[in-house]
C-alpha cells in the first residue's frame, strides 16, 4: 500500500500539470490566429447584403435527435453550402448597432451555409448545386443545432457564373 501512495499522487501531479499547461498553450494558440490575415477578404455582419462567390454544394449533417451524438438513430440533414476558393472572415461590424447578439468575430470561413427565404432562391440553388455562382445576402452567426457551419448567409440572390 505505501509503493501505491507515491505513485498515484506522482500521477495526480502529473496529470493536473498536462492538464493546465495543454489548456494555457491551446489559449495562446487561439490568441494567435485571432488576427485576420491581410489576404483574406473581410466582410461584417450586417443589414447591408453581401456578394460572395463560390461552388454551391449539398452537404449531409446529422440532425436530431442527437445532431452526431446517436449517429445510428440521427435523422440525416441536406443543406445548400457555398465552398469559397478563399477564406473570408466575419467580423462585427463596429459602426452597426444592429449586430446581432450571437455574431462573433469568425476567422478562416471556406464554407458558408445558404439559408434560402424565398421559393425563388430555393429553386435557384437546387437549379445550380455543383456550379459556380454568385450569392447574395446577408450574414448572421450560428445559433442552433441546425446550422453546420460558423456563419450563414440569408440568401436573397443566386447568379450563375
Amino acid at each position: 500500500m505505501k509503493t501505491k501512495v507515491p505513485f498515484l499522487f506522482f500521477f495526480f501531479v502529473l496529470s493536473f500539470y498536462c492538464l493546465f499547461s495543454c489548456s494555457f498553450k491551446s489559449h495562446d494558440n487561439i490568441q494567435e490566429t485571432n488576427v485576420p490575415n491581410e489576404n483574406q477578404l473581410n466582410y461584417f455582419y450586417d443589414t447591408i447584403p453581401s456578394s460572395i462567390v463560390g461552388t454551391l454544394k449539398i452537404e449531409s449533417y446529422y440532425g436530431p435527435p442527437g445532431y452526431g451524438d446517436a449517429p445510428e438513430t440521427d435523422e440525416r440533414e441536406d443543406c445548400y453550402v457555398l465552398c469559397l476558393e478563399n477564406s473570408i472572415n466575419l467580423l462585427i461590424n463596429p459602426d452597426n448597432s444592429d449586430t446581432g447578439v450571437l455574431d462573433v468575430n469568425s476567422l478562416n470561413n471556406y464554407k458558408i451555409q445558404l439559408a434560402a427565404m424565398d421559393d425563388e432562391s430555393i429553386n435557384r440553388l437546387h437549379r445550380y448545386k455543383y456550379r459556380k455562382v454568385r450569392i447574395t445576402g446577408t450574414f448572421f452567426g450560428s445559433y442552433s443545432p441546425h446550422h453546420h457551419t460558423p456563419v450563414l448567409m440569408a440568401v436573397t440572390h443566386v447568379d450563375l457564373l
